[in-house]
């Protein structure tokens, strides 16, 4: 599996208070199915379930609560038979827990303990997932085991402390649907429960192509059971207490490190509190406003939109009842949580944000010089000039290794010296991509075809080498002669404060190989892009749990620190009479100029007596800037999430979301700044030092 860089209550009552370490808002929780016992309060159905498509079809047992009877409990290994290419079985052992294990390893569930432990929780839940006909399945790379850079491997997930319960009936355990899909999240499938039918889907395609059956039902619904919002809102703490991927930019992120979802909404400002009275509302137009106002808190340059079901909605449904009350919501909002809910939203569909972008700039350059071959469709494009060449592409996808390697064919072909890859206004997409060219550009020695990221995991503390074989010849066979493929060049890559998540981590992952980095400093996005659905089935973008590693330890969604730093930067007033940046991104794109200041990095690094020659006569150069010097300029640089002492918000440099979700990047408005105020006064983040 690769990055782009988820129940039940048997007895509610309104008797007791909960927290998210036992009971919630008047919602007490207890298993009425332990183990030994029948599941009473439990109906047992065989369900309808569709894979992946409505053309592949089966039927699935699980159990229905009496209290929530459209949430399923799920037997993990009819779970992830469907998740994965290989078979998994369950074992009761002696001490009334259950071994459920495929190939890659084993999770002991206790129905008892409501705990789930994990030898190796990345081994089992990473590898040979069902990505058949998505963006995902890579055929240029075999992925090999993880690597465990630390020794305690173990993680012990306590579904306990959120008052969800595992059950036990006929020698099988069930778990909450819910549960399952939030612990399988770096898979990128899940599972649905409507109209009485399972769908599984490949959450990666369903920005592009919606969903591949009907949910007309599920968004004319408007209202839920309090029972139902009480398990949702548990679900939700489970999820961002322990597979949110805290971002630094993200300004709740360091609150709900440090004490929790829940706590954090108790105590971050009034109007968190609002949001957690919204989440348990039983009326689901309130959950879509708290999670409109959540996408402001969460927001890290691309990857968090919480409010991105409303977005399917528009784009996919558009005449369902809720997005309909939706309308009249934000014609006639009643408070101001509903205007600036509404206003977050027109924002997103907009795609309108305050970012400074060098795409303009980078057009009108580059239309100076022959474009050699481009692939429109994919937007990509190939340069050359002089002895120097430039591989520009907007998105690290499939189609992209193709193109990157016929490039490489040709520059070498015809004698260039310079190899540039232009990610100065790419937003990410499939690490099997980035691995690809990687692999190609560090294989200095011919001598290896495997290239792979470590990542730290939040979820169990780990940090975790992902290696992978690499089909680098792309003749559809991954063995020897995959070793000696190598193109001689002086390699640069050309970044920008747009270039985010893969297109951050390609400078990043440059800067530690030695390798020439140009521009300005990338635009973060370390963490991986994780799709979730709520308990209900309402999807949701966020950062995920695995954060790229760096062997210096700096942190990268800091971004990669150029060599050389070509971005100008001066500051004027705009029409509300406050003092913004102005970037002029120009010296980027002289083709030219980029190609001696590469020359001239690799001449330094390799001890050359002179080069002299190689800048003598280019007037774009700019000295190589230290790594603390150009953290000291970046102070000037706004931060998209950092709310100034004034109430008043700094203009964003965000950046865009990977692929088709470009258009969740939402700039930070100052009513949002304001009500969410409070704690945020004194809570500054100490991104840049």
């Amino acid at each position: 599996m690769r990055k782009i860089t988820i129940r039940i209550v048997s007895s509610l009552t309104a008797a007791a208070v909960l927290s998210c370490t036992g009971t919630f808002f008047g919602i007490s929780v207890s298993a009425q199915a332990d183990v030994g016992e029948t599941a009473d309060g439990f109906t047992k159905k065989e369900i309808p379930t569709y894979v992946y498509s409505m053309e592949e079809k089966k039927t699935t047992e699980c159990l229905f609560s009496d209290a929530l009877p459209s949430m399923p409990y799920v037997d993990p290994v009819d779970y992830m038979n469907n998740i994965y290419t290989v078979e998994a079985s369950s074992v009761k052992n002696e001490d009334g827990t259950y071994s459920v294990s495929n190939k890659n390893g084993t999770m002991k569930v206790d129905p008892n303990a409501d705990t789930i432990f994990f030898e190796k929780y990345e081994s089992i839940i990473m590898n040979d997932v069902n990505e058949k006909d998505t963006d995902l399945e890579c055929k240029y790379v075999k992925e090999l085991d993880s690597v465990y850079v630390n020794e305690d491997v173990s993680l012990t997930v306590d579904l306990s402390k959120y008052g969800i319960d595992i059950i036990e009936n006929s020698d099988k355990v069930y778990i909450p649907l819910a549960t399952l899909n939030d612990i399988s999240c770096l898979t990128y499938n899940s599972a649905l429960y409507e109209d009485e039918n399972l769908y599984f889907v490949h959450s990666s395609q369903i920005l592009d192509n919606g969903f591949y059956f009907d949910r007309t039902s599920f968004y004319n619904e408007t209202e839920r059971s309090e029972a139902m919002a009480d398990f949702n809102y548990r679900e939700l703490c489970f999820v961002m207490d322990n597979l949110y991927g805290l971002p630094e930019k993200a300004a709740i992120a360091s609150s709900i490190k440090e004490m929790g979802f829940d706590k954090t909404l108790e105590t971050y400002s009034a109007g968190t509190q609002k949001i957690k009275e919204l989440l348990l509302s039983s009326d689901k137009v309130d959950v879509s406003v708290a999670m409109c106002l959540l996408s402001e808190l969460f927001k890290d340059g691309g990857h968090s939109a919480l409010a991105l079901d409303l977005i399917l909605q528009i784009k996919y449904y558009e005449n369902s009842e809720l997005l309909n009350r939706w309308t009249k919501l934000s014609e006639n909002p009643k408070d101001e949580y509903e205007e600036l809910a509404s206003s977050i939203l027109v924002e997103l569909v907009n795609e309108s944000s305050q970012k400074i972008s060098p795409a303009d700039t980078k057009k009108t350059e580059y239309e100076k010089y022959d474009v050699v071959k481009s692939w429109d469709k994919d937007d990509i494009r190939l340069y050359v000039s002089g002895n120097t060449a430039v591989f520009d592409f907007n998105g690290f996808e499939n189609n992209a290794v193709g193109a990157f390697k016929w490039s490489l064919d040709y520059a070498e072909e015809h004698g260039v010296r310079n190899f540039v890859i232009d990610i100065s206004t790419n937003d990410g997409g499939s690490s099997c991509v980035l691995d690809y060219m990687m692999g190609i550009i560090t294989n200095s020695a011919r001598d290896n075809n495997m290239f792979g990221l470590k990542n730290t995991d939040r979820f169990t503390g780990n940090v975790i080498y992902n290696p992978a074989s690499l089909d680098l010849n792309l003749d559809g066979v991954i063995d020897d002669a995959d070793k000696e493929v190598y193109y001689d060049f002086n390699y640069g890559i050309l970044a920008s404060n747009t270039s985010f998540s893969c297109g951050n981590i390609m400078p990043i992952t440059a800067n530690e190989n030695g390798i020439c980095v140009l521009g300005e400093e990338s635009g973060g996005g370390a963490c991986m892009l994780g799709y979730f659905y709520t308990a209900e089935g309402n999807f949701y973008a966020m950062s995920g749990p695995l954060k790229t590693y760096t062997e210096s330890g700096r942190d990268a969604d800091l971004g990669a620190v150029p060599d050389y730093y070509l971005v100008e930067k001066t500051t004027a007033l705009n029409e509300a009479g406050e003092t913004v940046e102005i970037k002029d991104y120009t010296k980027m794109y002289d083709i030219d100029a980029v190609g001696k200041l590469v020359e001239e990095f690799y001449a330094k690094k390799n001890g050359s007596a002179d080069t002299s020659d190689v800048s003598a006569d280019t007037d774009t150069r700019t000295d190589t800037v230290p790594a603390e010097d150009t953290e000291k300029q970046n102070e000037t640089v706004a931060d998209d999430t950092q709310i100034s002492d004034s109430g008043k918000t700094n203009p964003a440099t965000g950046n865009s979301f990977e692929g088709a979700v470009a258009l969740m990047v939402i700039c930070v408005m100052t009513a949002g700044a304001a009500i969410f105020a409070g704690q945020r006064q004194n809570d500054q983040h100490k991104r840049r030092r």
